[in-house]
């Protein structure tokens, strides 16, 4: 069987994946606020990321996308669970569309990036979210897949607009370390505190960031 030949079968057997939402595959997003809060006549701000931006091991009213929002702004938390560079770029296209923001200036994109080697990879007959060690078990080279994070990262500041978007990554952990540049990112989540699981940031790092995330919102508005 020619290559052209298996993509084809590959394709027709998984036809349903041309549409797939990426929410169904681990379904850990995280709705927040009511209405009210997530008024789309404000400012709307929309934070992208993983567990992280999702606030895993705090309660959603103590998770740093909620505390973005006041009588100014809106604030939606599309955070998921586990996700990389590719599902965060699928996301924002989601997002993109349902808010009908090609013809709106009036808002800000919050993503925080986790490990740049952290993507969707196929096993088999599953899809799920791969680990760095598991991405690399697979032959992808360290230069590969920092070329694939970077063409998504430009991807979207071409499609969205740099000015509409403030990039972000894990700062100060115990116990991890962010691959991305920090020429690519305006500001990092730094864990002062940590959630119950010993891993993930706390109630204290979560104020914090949203304090951060604050002042570049205004000094960013400005600019728009």
């Amino acid at each position: 069987m020619s290559y052209v030949d298996t993509i084809h079968k590959f394709y027709h057997r998984y036809e349903n994946l041309r549409a797939l939402d990426y929410n169904k595959v681990n379904d850990t997003s995280r709705v927040l606020h009511s209405d009210l809060d997530n008024d789309t006549n404000k400012f709307q701000i929309h934070n992208f990321g993983c567990s992280f931006t999702y606030g895993y091991g705090v309660d959603k009213e103590e998770s740093f996308p909620y505390l973005l929002h006041d009588n100014e702004y809106s604030s939606f938390n599309h955070g998921i669970r586990g996700i990389g560079m590719d599902m965060i770029c699928q996301k924002v296209s989601m997002i993109y569309n349902e808010y009908k923001l090609r013809n709106n200036k009036d808002f800000l994109f919050i993503i925080t990036l986790p490990h740049i080697f952290r993507r969707v990879i196929w096993a088999g007959s599953t899809l799920f979210f791969a680990k760095p060690y598991e991405v690399a078990a697979t032959g992808i080279s360290d230069e590969e897949q920092y070329l694939y994070f970077y063409h998504q990262y430009m991807m979207l500041n071409n499609l969205i607009g740099r000015e509409h978007i403030l990039w972000s990554t894990w700062g100060k952990h115990k116990d991890m370390d962010s691959e991305v540049p920090a020429s690519l990112v305006d500001t990092q989540i730094d864990c002062i505190d940590y959630a119950p699981d010993d891993n993930h940031p706390g109630v204290e790092s979560h104020k914090e960031y949203a304090k951060r995330l604050k002042h570049l919102i205004k000094v960013r508005r400005r600019k728009l």
